[in-house]
């Protein structure tokens, strides 16, 4: 056994020693420090105050007037009338009922720092308040600091919290240095070095520790190496395997473009179907990208005067349609209509009708949706409302986003999250904008605004 090893107990009790011995001195040495400042001018004994009052006693008796500058420094004070009514002084209000019956000699004061003294006079009584505590010989100090004996205290518990801190850290840092060797051999361990030395420690426990992590490093390397032979071997094998393997898939290719040459009905027809279908699928993926690239590239916006009252005729009549399956109630307003708006009116119709063909398919079953067409002196607004569940805050942030589908089962009904980004998308080709938001009546359901200058053409231009 190493000589220079100590057990986990001993430095326990090393450290345990040099705290208690640590704090002992934090806590005695600002008490030693005090009782020498107490013999000096600094600090005035504990019964100073009474003293001078007991010296001012006669004085204060016969005074004419009793003043704030004739009464001791450190006490307060209060002049009763004979049937003990406040008249003056200077005593904090929460102490007057407790003077007043002091004075009356209902209570004594045993025991506490706090203390009154009640002096007689020809037509008044003079109580004065004062505590026999240490005081500052500068009223500077008593004025902006503790009182010593608080001071005292606080200096005290500081220097114990601060020396047990330091000790803390120092046992700390001591006991991290003696555990390096074994984060070290753990550390190697984790990353499958087994070459390596492994150190020792001056904790004797801590040694055992390291060699146990010898001995199982040791056999960890020989299971290891084990493993690592069997994997590579194995690894080998299911190289030549993905070699072999290209020579069925060969001989499957050939047959099935074989197959695919034959005209037999049956199973085959069947299954051709299948595909078919599939592939009606995929072409309607294939026109939401194309709808998506084409909104991109920014397509060709025909700017053209149309006729109001005939688009909303049009989108009216959509919204009819759209409408009849659900047995929902139309309820359509139109205010201030211009008689002729500048825009490209397929892409208008189309980004209304997608906002009216979400109406419909959120709304419930014999609802309503309200259609509402209203001018302004720059622009023109449809305002579409339904009676669905309306928008969440999530959606409002992130419906005009592609592909962003709320509520995860629209996507059985055939919605991709596409309808309010195209919409979006070509009502900032006509210089407008998509408002989202949720109705205010006493109903539920979401309302859309689609707000489109009167001539977008050449607000666009300008914006351009």
């Amino acid at each position: 056994m190493d000589k220079r090893q100590r057990t986990l107990r001993v430095v326990f009790l090393k450290y345990l020693f040099i705290s208690f011995v640590t704090v002992g001195i934090a806590a005695i040495l600002p008490f030693f420090v005090y009782n020498i400042i107490l013999n000096t001018d600094i600090l005035l004994p504990a019964n100073y105050v009474e003293n001078q009052i007991n010296r001012e006693m006669e004085r204060l008796s016969n005074a004419p007037k009793i003043e704030k500058n004739i009464i001791p420094d450190g006490a307060f004070y209060m002049i009763l009338s004979k049937d003990y009514a406040p008249k003056e002084g200077d005593l904090k209000k929460k102490f007057i009922e407790e003077a007043i019956l002091y004075a009356k000699g209902e209570i004594e004061l045993k025991g506490s720092k706090k203390s009154y003294k009640l002096i007689r006079r020809d037509n008044e009584y003079l109580i004065l308040q004062y505590f026999v505590q240490p005081r500052y010989s500068n009223s500077k100090l008593n004025r902006y600091l503790p009182n010593p004996d608080t001071m005292l205290i606080t200096i005290m518990a500081v220097n114990v919290m601060f020396s047990s801190i330091i000790i803390s850290v120092l046992f700390a840092k001591d006991l991290k240095e003696e555990l390096r060797p074994l984060f070290s051999a753990t550390d190697k361990i984790k990353q499958k070095d087994l070459e390596f030395s492994i150190g020792h420690s001056k904790i004797k426990e801590f040694n055992d520790v390291l060699d146990s992590i010898e001995d199982m490093k040791t056999e960890l390397k020989k299971s290891l190496e084990e493993q690592w032979s069997l994997e590579q071997s194995k690894n080998e094998q299911i190289s030549m395997l993905g070699h072999d393997i290209k020579t069925p898939l060969t001989i499957i290719r050939g047959n099935s473009e074989l197959l695919k040459e034959l005209n037999e009905e049956g199973e085959k027809d069947e299954y051709i179907e299948y595909i078919l279908e599939g592939t009606k699928d995929i072409e309607s993926y294939i026109k939401i990208l194309l709808d998506i690239t084409k909104t991109e590239n920014k397509m060709n916006v025909k700017f053209e005067k149309i006729e109001t009252s005939k688009l909303v005729t049009e989108l009216q009549d959509k919204l009819k349609a759209l409408a009849n399956y659900k047995e929902l109630k139309i309820i359509f307003n139109q205010r201030n209509l211009p008689d002729y708006i500048i825009a490209d009116a397929s892409l208008l119709k189309r980004g209304i009708i997608n906002v009216l063909s979400n109406a419909v398919d959120y709304s419930k079953k014999g609802g309503e949706v309200q259609f509402i067409v209203e001018g302004t002196r720059e622009s023109i607004r449809f305002i579409v409302i339904d009676n669905g569940e309306g928008f969440t805050k999530e959606d409002i942030e992130n419906a005009y986003k592609k592909f962003y589908i709320g509520d995860k089962s629209r996507s059985l009904k055939g919605h991709y999250g596409m309808g309010l980004y195209i919409t979006d998308m070509i009502t900032k080709l006509h210089n407008g904008k998509l408002i989202l938001g949720n109705r205010y009546d006493d109903k539920i359901g979401a309302k859309v605004i689609i707000e489109i200058p009167l001539n977008s053409e050449n607000k666009s231009r300008k914006h351009h």
